[in-house]
């Protein structure tokens, strides 16, 4: 748990910037990314002027786009021959559930300060100062801040993730103040050994897997170096002591020998390119070069809930060869569902094969990469495997769907998660349609008198339209392929079939109403004379279990009756007595 308090000190109170021109001497200075040291003036002052960015640093394009409202972390990792020369530690990124607006604000730094749901908290200040290096205190003395948070009402008006994070806090600390053990919480060496996968070791470069004892040691060993590494192998290792991200030229973001500041901020459906600098020991930006190439060193990350945000890499160093880029034509480096041929999988491929199966948009002329499944075909199945893939498991999925229309909006119920909808409609001309917006991606194409829709990951209302239409196809679909359909038309009415049937002296059934009016539900016998009105007035739109007695009746068949504005139903009962 390396620096553990430190940076969920960080995480729950937030990130600030510092103040370059504070800093009054070169040392001081260096200690922050954000910074540079200007020696001809003898000044620090804020990075990203144009002398700060002349030389040719390593550099990757990340892109980060938010998905649904929620905070969580990732990690960057810079590898070199299968292992991870650095590791970040996690990094903060809260995405906000209302959609960019246009108040200028598009994901960077908003020095807001601490949540304010921690402000009253005891010693909130005294944290501060601690974690701005003003003052001193030792980790008991922290943990014993943290802990005198537990049974205070400070944090009750937390919203669920700073309460889940606090709580960590609190719990590890309690823990340690009694073990006596809060220094080694915070101890910056992690033992090889404490690494129980290969998954874990292998993020440490300081680290090697050993295969054949299931066990993590520090490298070195004279099997470690006797391995074949390839091309790779043959260069040095990165010594890397921090990370900087960079939006629009600007530092938002960085890490620096245990120092953060910035933090990251998004919409929902909003997406921020980052370029990911990895700062030595000395906080100076790391170039590739013949010693170090770029194709040795590549990024690699890590989120803690994909559900809510997703994050995209492309490689965009200066000394970069783009012949490389031009691989993807090749079948080896085709990644299944890659529609725009990244190199990589995430929502703007599902944009993509939702435009081009509507027909929106046509693909490139080789469609091997923008198949998920590799069928033959693109339809709603690869888009539904593809969400999978991105967003992981969410839940129960769906074995039925079915659609109603009411007033002017066609909505669908399902009894679990429909990964997406296709719907094909006919209608007249200047037809006019609405797609919800609580779905992943809704795109449709009318051409003259029909109109193609699909909708993905959709929770309730598909459409809105107050033109008439008519449907004349809905699929549905799950990972575990098509799943079966049904759309109750406008004031239709539906019979179950009654159970028992032959009954003596009673059955149930249900009457399904698909849209709210007048319903009379009656028996005859065969000669068509009314023999009971088990039900006559208003019902709203709905499934309802029914029971009919014929106990006073004799033996015989009758004709149960439903009627609507729109539709009657009949079904035949049997009653032997």
């Amino acid at each position: 748990m390396q620096l553990l308090l430190r940076f969920l000190f960080l995480f729950t109170i937030g990130f600030m910037y510092a103040d370059c021109e504070q800093y009054t001497n070169e040392v001081d200075c260096g200690m922050h990314s954000e910074c540079e040291w200007h020696a001809d003036e003898m000044a620090c002052e804020d990075a990203g002027s144009d002398d700060h960015d002349d030389h040719e640093a390593a550099g990757n394009v990340i892109e980060v786009t938010g998905l649904s409202e929620g905070a969580t972390t990732f990690t960057l990792s810079i590898m070199h021959d299968g292992h991870a020369d650095y590791t970040s530690m996690p990094i903060y990124i809260d995405v906000h559930g209302d959609e960019e607006g246009d108040d200028g604000h598009d994901g960077e730094h908003s020095d807001d300060g601490p949540p304010e749901c921690f402000l009253d908290c005891p010693n909130i200040q005294t944290l501060a100062d601690w974690n701005s290096g003003i003052i001193n205190l030792t980790t008991d003395e922290v943990c014993t801040i943290y802990t005198s948070w537990e049974n205070d009402t400070c944090t009750s008006d937390c919203d669920a993730d700073n309460t889940a994070f606090i709580n960590e806090v609190i719990s590890t600390c309690t823990e340690c103040l009694s073990a006596g053990n809060c220094d080694e919480m915070v101890d910056e060496e992690e033992h090889c050994e404490d690494f129980l996968t290969e998954a874990d070791c292998g993020m440490h470069s300081e680290c090697e897997w050993h295969a054949d004892e299931m066990a993590c040691e520090d490298a070195g060993s004279d099997d470690h170096d006797g391995h074949e590494h390839g091309d790779c192998g043959d260069f040095d290792h990165l010594n890397i002591d921090g990370i900087s991200l960079e939006h629009d030229g600007m530092v938002v973001y960085s890490q620096f020998q245990g120092y953060i500041t910035g933090s990251l901020e998004l919409h929902v459906n909003q997406s921020m390119d980052l370029t990911v600098h990895f700062l030595d020991t000395n906080g100076n930006e790391i170039e590739y070069t013949e010693e170090n190439p770029a194709a040795c060193f590549p990024l690699g990350f890590e989120i803690s809930d994909p559900s809510i945000v997703s994050i995209t890499i492309e490689e965009n160093h200066d000394d970069h060869d783009d012949d490389d880029h031009d691989d993807h034509d090749h079948e080896e480096d085709c990644v299944n569902g890659d529609a725009n041929m990244d190199g990589s999988v995430n929502v703007s491929d599902i944009v993509l094969l939702v435009g081009f199966i509507v027909g929106n948009n046509p693909l490139d002329s080789d469609h091997d990469c923008a198949e998920y499944i590799q069928d033959g075909n693109i339809d709603i199945l690869d888009i539904v495997a593809l969400v999978a893939v991105i967003l992981g498991e969410r839940g129960e999925e769906a074995t039925s769907a079915e659609f109603t229309q009411r007033d002017n909006v066609f909505a669908m119920n399902a009894n679990g998660i429909v990964g997406a909808v296709q719907i094909t409609l006919s209608h007249g001309n200047n037809f006019e349609i609405e797609l919800t917006g609580n779905a992943l991606v809704a795109e449709y194409h009318t051409d003259k008198n029909r109109t193609t829709l699909i909708v993905v990951n959709p929770v309730n209302d598909i459409f809105t339209t107050n033109n008439d239409y008519v449907i004349e196809e809905i699929i549905a679909a799950t990972t575990e392929g098509y799943i079966a359909t049904s759309w109750a038309k406008p004031g239709a009415i539906e019979l179950s079939n009654a159970y028992p049937n032959p009954f003596n002296p009673s059955t149930s059934f249900d009457l399904n109403v698909s849209s709210p009016g007048f319903v009379s539900l009656n028996v005859y016998n065969l000669n068509g004379q009314l023999v009971d009105v088990i039900f006559e007035g208003n019902m709203d739109a709905g499934i309802y279990n029914m029971t009919w007695n014929g106990a006073e009746l004799s033996s015989g068949m009758y004709i149960l009756q439903a009627v609507s504005a729109e539709k009657v139903s009949t079904q035949k009962l049997t009653l032997l007595k």
